[in-house]
């Protein structure tokens, strides 16, 4: 079994948090604009309401629309950081079937640096930095765009990971002249198909789960100084 630094995404964990409140911030709005609305009403049955006390009326059931998709956004929001988190366990249950020699940093931080890397993976055939997805549906590349089921993904997935690879590079170059990190994203979703031309599309090894180790394994060997990399590596996880 793999050698394991860190833990659960707490980038992730944080993020759902963060929308789980902002949601429930949302959802008292909500309440105080339709009692409003309904004071609002039930005085309407008794006496005449003045112009100003309509258009107020009108302005509150406008922004309870306004409050209600936003309600919606941040429930959405939650549950795609949970769905992220629940993909990220199942690559890490995979990467821990690899050999002995492998060492798994799980959500490596660089200071200075936004946002986390899911997971480093360093052994006998290189240094992986890898991204985990978790959408299901069919993955194809066209016209220099990953797509999911023919439609653009929310963000540059590609940006993303190649930008993450870079940083990971600059930090290990301190202590590496050689070897470089391969980044890899990973679709993890059981639901998903990866289809695409060739494995390596604009510099990122893209594939599913299925053939992740598989794939880290066959990679030629390396003379790999697995000690030094542990050493700088393990001070950017949280233990």
């Amino acid at each position: 079994m793999a050698i394991v630094y860190g833990k659960s995404s707490q980038y992730l964990i944080r993020m759902e948090k963060l929308a789980q409140r902002k949601a429930r911030i949302f959802s008292y709005l909500i309440t105080i604009a339709v009692a409003f609305i309904s004071a609002g009403i039930l005085t309407a049955f008794f006496r005449e309401l003045s112009l100003l006390s309509v258009a107020l009326i009108i302005l509150v059931c406008a922004s309870l629309i306004y409050l209600t998709g936003r309600f919606y956004r941040h429930i959405l929001e939650s549950k795609l950081f949970r769905s992220g988190g629940k993909g990220e366990d199942l690559v890490f249950e995979s990467l821990l079937k690899l050999p002995s020699n492998y060492i798994i940093f799980r959500d490596v931080v660089i200071p200075g640096v936004k946002g986390n890397i899911d997971f480093v993976v360093s052994g006998p055939n290189g240094i992986f930095c890898i991204e985990v997805k978790n959408h299901r549906g069919k993955i194809t590349f066209r016209n220099n765009q990953l797509l999911r089921n023919n439609n653009f993904f929310e963000k540059d997935f590609m940006l993303q990971i190649n930008s993450q690879s870079r940083n990971l590079n600059e930090l290990l170059g301190q202590v590496l002249e050689e070897h470089r990190v391969e980044p890899v994203l990973v679709f993890s979703n059981p639901k998903t198909w990866v289809s695409l031309p060739s494995l390596s599309i604009q510099h990122v090894h893209v594939m599913h789960l299925r053939v992740l180790n598989n794939f880290i394994l066959k990679r030629r060997p390396l003379s790999i100084n697995n000690t030094l990399i542990e050493r700088v590596l393990k001070g950017f996880v949280v233990q």
